[in-house]
């Protein structure tokens, strides 16, 4: 469009990504820069790069977050009372991400008589040209940013019933109760690694969050302004390129993996700037083609799914939103405090979170109902991400106090295990073991909160990295220094393979492990031919 104008509430609504009725009470209720035409015309104008600055703008603040969530919640009530007086809704399917400006969703709109619309069309186009001159600023809008992917309609997700991936790769994205035990057995004695595929280096941390291996043995992964797909035989198969609302590169948050192909992921700021990055919940299809489902801020955590194919996201100041695959906003909330390690979920899909609420003497156990309401919360210490058993869960602080609790919130025990220099320290085995990984070594504890065992040295992991892997022996995979190590359920060592910067350690398939390290590269450690 030219100069980026908008004319009318239903272009600056589609836009925004939103229904007209909430476009309209954000301006009502947070001053949506929007220009009315003189009379003898009606109507609305906006200009798209307003619209994104007054959006950066209430990203940025929580308080201003909330106003917009009970926006969208009041303006959902109006349409449910007047249906008929909206000209669009919030249900459209995704559309592929262009990254030169928001995605669009075409929506249906309700039919004007043929005359009246033409007549119609007619004044208001002829009004915007002849007054956008007056409310355009001088700079034009921007161009398009190379790198995105081919301009094809985007595919939703099919309806699938089983979205889960339940394996074989127990990743964040396949796992989530984020227990990290798989179901195959690991390397026994693995050849030398092999060296799969290596992104252009930019070491920094919270670099290795962002792996997941589909259905179909693709791998896919991340970094600054850039996501990209590859198959066992380290082939590229597809490349995107990734930016903010206002042209930013940003850097992929964790990958969530679909039994259907699907990949979802929010992103956050290339150079970890402690402001707000408005940024996007976006997913991608098998093909490569990037959409958008809702802007959110920042947010370095893999997305939670749901088998009922809801999407839970928490950003960086611990707001958790709920979405369709519609895109339709559920619900949101906002938790006290910062920090954490993301979303965990329980069978019953009820939601856990850790944050930092000790450092604000709040609580810092958060569990939610699967409509956003609080269940309870526990706590005052500095947590990272929860892992969840079938009756209980656990957290550990990053002061080295490890918790075990009900689902309903008691406390059953605690235990002093050492520092925690991981945000996402812990690994449960199907036998009820819980691993530990601290700075010095990992420690193994029964299911009653007793030491079993230690384990190590080894290496302290990146807050964004991930935890111990266990295959379907319990074995334990980890890092140690410039190594991958292996370790039985007894602590004994059972093999060590030399890998420079090892960060985040997957299982690929049967007797192999993906290997992510901090100056990008990805290898592959197996037992070979």
């Amino acid at each position: 469009m030219a100069n980026g104008a908008l004319t009318g509430w239903k272009q600056i609504a589609d836009h925004l990504g939103t229904s007209v009725r909430t476009a309209q009470r954000y301006e009502q209720d947070l001053g949506l820069p929007v220009h009315r035409l003189p009379a003898p015309a009606s109507g609305v104008l906006a200009h798209a790069d307003e619209l994104d600055a007054w959006r950066a703008e209430v990203m940025g603040s929580a308080e201003r977050r909330a106003a917009m969530e009970r926006a969208e919640h009041e303006a959902q009530g109006e349409r449910e009372r007047d249906p008929v007086a909206e000209t669009g809704h919030d249900t459209a399917p995704p559309v592929e991400l262009t990254e030169a400006a928001p995605a669009v969703a075409a929506r249906p709109r309700r039919r004007l008589p043929a005359l009246l619309l033409a007549a119609t069309a007619a004044v208001a186009v002829a009004t915007a040209i002849g007054l956008w001159a007056w409310l355009a600023p001088s700079a034009p809008s921007g161009k398009p940013h190379a790198g995105v992917p081919p301009s094809t309609a985007a595919q939703e997700p099919p309806a699938t019933a089983a979205v889960l991936d339940p394996g074989p790769w127990p990743t964040d994205g396949h796992d989530m109760q984020r227990t990290n035990q798989g179901h195959l057995r690991g390397p026994r004695a693995p050849v030398a690694p092999r060296l799969i595929y290596s992104l252009n280096p930019r070491a920094q941390l919270w670099h290795a969050a962002a792996l997941a291996v589909t259905m179909d043995g693709r791998i896919t992964s991340g970094e600054c302004g850039l996501l990209v797909s590859i198959d066992r035989a380290g082939r590229l198969v597809w490349k995107r390129e990734i930016r903010a609302y206002n042209g930013l590169l940003v850097r992929p948050g964790g990958l969530t993996a679909a039994a259907d192909g699907f990949t979802f992921f929010g992103a956050y700021d290339c150079a970890l700037d402690p402001d707000i990055v408005q940024s996007h919940l976006r997913y991608v299809n098998p093909e490569g083609v990037v959409s958008v489902m809702r802007d959110i801020g920042s947010s370095y955590h893999s997305p939670a799914l749901s088998p009922d194919r809801i999407v839970y996201t928490i950003d960086e100041i611990n707001f958790v939103r709920a979405f369709r695959l519609t895109k339709e906003s559920i619900w949101g909330t906002t938790l006290a405090s910062f920090g954490g390690g993301g979303i965990s979920l329980d069978s019953a899909g009820r939601l856990y979170i850790g944050t930092d609420g000790g450092l604000t003497h709040q609580p810092s156990l958060w569990a939610l109902a699967p409509d956003g309401e609080v269940r309870w919360s526990a706590l005052r210490d500095e947590l990272g991400q929860a892992v969840v058993g079938s009756d209980r869960l656990y957290v550990a602080s990053m002061t080295g106090q490890v918790y075990a609790l009900t689902l309903d919130g008691t406390q059953l025990w605690s235990k002093a295990v050492g520092g925690i220099g991981s945000l996402k320290p812990l690994a449960l085995a199907h036998s009820g073991t819980l691993y530990v990984q601290t700075t010095k070594d990992v420690v193994s504890l029964n299911p009653d909160g007793t030491l079993r065992g230690r384990a190590g040295p080894a290496a302290p992991l990146l807050p964004g990295s991930a935890r111990p892997l266990l295959d379907r022996d319990e074995n334990v995979y980890t890092t140690d220094g410039d190594a991958v190590v292996s370790f039985t359920p007894q602590g004994r060592e059972r093999w060590r393979m030399p890998v420079a910067n090892p960060s985040i350690v997957v299982q690929l398939d049967e007797g192999a492990l993906l290997v992510q390290t901090l100056d990008g590269k990805l290898y592959e450690v197996s037992d070979g031919k």
